[in-house]
């Protein structure tokens, strides 16, 4: 969807006030975005569309920790722990891999 086709479908939605569809285009377009990595540009999309925990669980699949908490903390404060608890599990994993390589000799 470009930018204008989303222009125009989110203009003709408000025209004929349907903001259910308008929520609809917006989102439809979050996810585009976050398709192509326009990760900023989707979230906006996102919040248009009523959407914030979408945006938060965008951020937490690519590891943006304060990204995801900055929306929470706006916008869905009930989300603050799930993030916590994903950055500490991630960052648990990472440090666990990383000893494997080290090459430590088992007993």
């Amino acid at each position: 969807m470009t930018h204008v086709t989303h222009r125009r479908a989110s203009s003709l939605s408000t025209n004929l006030h349907l903001s259910s569809d308008t929520s609809q285009v917006h989102l439809k377009y979050a996810m585009w975005l976050e398709d192509e990595g326009r990760f900023k540009e989707a979230e906006a999309e996102f919040l248009k569309a009523d959407k914030p925990k979408e945006a938060i669980d965008m951020y937490v699949h690519q590891q943006d920790w304060a990204a995801a908490l900055h929306i929470a903390e706006g916008f869905d404060p009930a989300s603050i722990g799930d993030i916590t608890m994903a950055q500490v599990r991630e960052e648990s994993s990472v440090s666990v891999r990383g000893l494997g390589r080290c090459g430590y000799a088992h007993g």
